[in-house]
């Protein structure tokens, strides 16, 4: 077992603890964050499902700003980092901001493939760090897998009460419409990812593909 999968396996102990450690299977130590927010929460609670998504969000863009570093594009990693802090910092309206954080999720998604498809040649370190990126990706898609509950969950209650698209509901509803398509993507980006690494013979967690089951 190599020390990917260790790191797969192994509960979070500490919140400042390597990425490595931090990343879990579904049913492999501590739920992730949106998991937990849902278990304890209702289902009418958008506010709940729309911080869900905007930290599933962040986590991606700071995954693909460690793989756009590891591939050597810098300066788009340096512009996306402060992008996505100026995307958090509270002045845009909330559902202008998670429109925004997808754009650039986006754009960064397809300099990477571009990248990717070239095949350049990658030090030891910008494959550690590629190693590194990867892990967080996947742990974003681990998460992003409890935001399909989240959003079943609100839009049957939305159903069945109408009243509850009054005010800020319409924007939670959206949400909770974008989600299916976000985790799709995530998981096709995670096969891409995982095929470049194999390929590059760049060291992956063993039970990695676990994380894209049913997905």
């Amino acid at each position: 077992m190599n020390k990917l999968t260790l790191a797969v396996s192994a509960a979070l102990v500490f919140v400042g603890a390597p990425v490595h450690a931090q990343f879990k299977l579904p049913g492999m130590g501590a739920k992730p964050a949106a998991a937990e927010a849902s278990a304890t929460t209702t289902p009418q609670s958008g506010d709940v499902l729309v911080t869900s998504f905007l930290q599933s969000q962040e986590q991606v863009v700071a995954a693909q700003t460690t793989l756009a570093r590891a591939l050597g594009l810098d300066d788009q990693a340096t512009r996306a980092q402060a992008e996505a802090k100026r995307l958090s910092s509270g002045q845009l309206d909330q559902e202008d901001g998670l429109k925004k954080h997808r754009q650039l999720s986006e754009a960064l998604q397809v300099d990477l493939v571009a990248t990717m498809e070239a095949q350049p040649a990658l030090t030891a370190e910008a494959r550690a760090t590629f190693a590194t990126g990867l892990v967080e990706y996947l742990k974003a898609v681990v998460g992003a897998r409890d935001l399909l509950a989240q959003a079943k969950s609100y839009t049957a209650s939305v159903g069945a009460n109408p009243m509850a698209l009054v005010g800020k509901g319409a924007s939670v509803l959206w949400v909770g419409k974008q989600i299916p398509g976000y985790v799709t993507a995530l998981a096709t980006t995670s096969k891409a990812l995982l095929d470049y690494a194999k390929r590059n013979n760049i060291e992956t967690p063993a039970n990695a593909t676990a994380a894209l089951d049913g997905l």
